[in-house]
């Protein structure tokens, strides 16, 4: 699920889409990512002052920063670099944005005239994922690519609940013979020990009782 406040930006000469991933309720943390287009004719975008408000936008989260950047640098598998493109890669290092390209499958294919190239790259930062290109090209220069991610599921939340209805058709079963305090006690604890039982849920629950202990179990 996006967020509500999906945020779209396009600059003359560099286009950019990023969006906030809603975490399942399993999940615990959103997902940004940030799809950028920068051709080759853009020679002055300011790639530092996108990336540090990227990641000033996620915080902790997993971000993803993919995209088709031309970014010809010796870092991306390039012979030489070339002015912003390096910028890009000093940037993306003083961010701490891991590149999980694997720089042995070029991500366009080449042609008579042209070199395979390395033009789309992939940026990660607080979490763990995996780049693949999937030699499919769907009839154009780039190859598909997935990026795979792991994100963290929510420890379940454990409750003690007592259900009080067991408990009082636990009493009556047993009827109203005369008993000892001590004797008396005894069965008490036993009655509320049968009735109590820890219950897990992944739900944004801060309180649990019987009732909702059942939906839940019904639910599962």
């Amino acid at each position: 699920m996006l967020a509500k406040e999906t945020t779209f930006v396009y600059k003359k000469g560099l286009e950019m889409v990023l969006v906030e991933i809603l975490p399942h309720r399993a999940v615990k943390r959103s997902i940004f990512v940030l799809n950028v287009y920068s051709p080759p004719s853009d020679k002055k975008s300011d790639f530092n002052r996108l990336l540090t408000s990227a990641v000033k936008l996620a915080g902790d989260n997993p971000l993803i920063v993919a995209g088709d950047l031309y970014a010809r640098s010796t870092e991306y598998g390039y012979l030489k670099n070339e002015g912003k493109r390096t910028k890009l890669a000093e940037s993306a290092n003083a961010l701490d944005l891991q590149l999980i390209n694997n720089l042995a499958l070029p991500s366009r294919k080449g042609n008579s005239v042209q070199r395979d190239k390395m033009s789309d790259l992939t940026f990660t930062k607080n979490v763990r994922a995996t780049w693949d290109n999937l030699a499919e090209d769907l009839g154009s220069d780039p190859c598909v690519l997935e990026t795979t991610v792991e994100n963290e599921a929510k420890a379940p939340r454990e409750f003690k609940i007592t259900d009080w209805d067991q408990f009082r058709k636990t009493r009556e079963e047993k009827g109203n013979t005369e008993l000892s305090s001590k004797a008396l006690l005894n069965e008490l604890k036993m009655a509320a020990n049968a009735a109590t039982k820890d219950v897990e849920t992944d739900e944004s629950i801060q309180v649990m009782d019987s009732h909702l202990a059942r939906l839940l179990q019904k639910k599962t």
